[in-house]
């Protein structure tokens, strides 16, 4: 909390897999949390499925302790809505572009290639 009076912002990683755990959410006060993509659910996939089960409560859990949640992975307009759904507005990739230079990013921005 510290770093954070300071104005620095931390963020936990790939959320679900690896060493991120709940733990972490008990110990450190994070402001953003990005979910890893296997907790999202995939074409024909049943929404009762243990990953979109966990999903579900991912986001619910973020949005009551007031974390900013950004969901990785999402390649479909069924993934973004499911998101929506359930309260997540933050989302990275392919659905919206494949990893970019910076100038091109820049460049699409300028045009109005994306909505912001």
């Amino acid at each position: 909390s510290g770093l954070q009076k300071e104005g620095i912002l931390a963020s936990v990683d790939d959320f679900g897999v690896g060493f991120s755990s709940l733990n972490l959410i008990r110990e450190i006060r994070w402001n953003v949390i990005k979910v890893d993509r296997s907790f999202l659910p995939i074409e024909g996939d049943s929404l009762k499925k243990v990953s979109s089960v966990m999903f579900k409560y991912v986001i619910a859990m973020t949005n009551e302790l007031g974390i900013e949640c950004i969901v990785e992975g999402v390649e479909t307009e069924r993934q973004l809505n499911i998101l929506r759904e359930n309260n997540c507005f933050h989302a990275q990739g392919f659905f919206f572009d494949k990893p970019l230079p910076t100038p091109d990013f820049e460049d699409k921005l300028a045009i109005g290639y994306y909505e912001v």
